[in-house]
């Protein structure tokens, strides 16, 4: 569908602070002809946008989501191996997008500092 453009794997990352105040941290996997993480969640956005518009099952998902659809209930729609639900396929092909999936889930993000220093002083 896109002659000469290769998919590539790109993680994009999700952040969101509860009610509590506790950071989320989720990590997904998007197989894709995208070149940047931005692209890809507008290639995604396009896709979703389309399905919603176009299909009853679509539509109901919408509605379940309460107009709160995020990358969670994206997720629902994908098997845990990133393949989509058949009637969303032709979206994502369309799009350039060809499997979707968690890589992890932090629910308390905070916990997890990026500067933590994992060895400790040898012994000289």
């Amino acid at each position: 569908m896109f002659p000469g453009m290769k998919a590539q794997e790109i993680t994009a990352l999700f952040t969101e602070t509860d009610t509590l105040g506790y950071t989320k941290l989720k990590a997904v996997s998007i197989k894709t002809i995208a070149q940047s993480q931005d692209e890809a969640l507008a290639r995604l956005d396009r896709a979703f946008t389309s399905w919603m518009f176009d299909k009853d099952e679509g539509k109901d998902v919408w509605e379940r989501s309460e107009g709160l659809f995020n990358i969670d209930a994206a997720l629902r729609c994908f098997n845990h191996d990133g393949t989509p639900l058949p009637s969303l396929r032709p979206y994502l092909e369309a799009e350039g997008i060809y499997l979707v999936r968690e890589l992890c889930n932090v629910e308390r993000a905070e916990h997890v500092k990026y500067d933590r220093i994992l060895t400790q002083q040898p012994e000289l």
